[in-house]
């Protein structure tokens, strides 16, 4: 993966999950400081949710909190300044759709 990352090569990382709480499938993703940083995972939040039925925005959550320091996500953004580094978690127990 380094040597992709040196190359340009690699342009995401996506870490899958279940999820056994919430419902439907969102997205963790780095709070990225910067010009355009978190507008860009902003917008592929945006455009997943526009996308599929079953994917959440308002689940989603943007942060670099100390308790999840190790996980792979961040690991990519800050050993790797990958800015696009997303865990998709997909509920265990179905989605709740648009109507509520």
């Amino acid at each position: 993966m380094r040597e992709k990352l040196e190359k340009g090569r690699l342009r995401l990382f996506l870490d899958i999950h279940a999820h056994s709480r919430q419902k439907s499938v969102f997205l963790y993703a780095p709070r990225a400081v910067g010009v355009g940083c978190f507008v860009r995972n902003e917008a592929f939040t945006e455009i997943l949710d526009q996308i599929s039925p079953i994917f959440n925005k308002d689940n989603c959550s943007y942060n670099t909190s100390q308790f999840k320091k190790n996980c792979a996500r961040l690991g990519m953004f800050n050993n790797q300044a990958l800015v696009d580094s997303y865990t998709l978690e997909c509920s265990c127990w179905g989605y709740v759709d648009g109507e509520g």
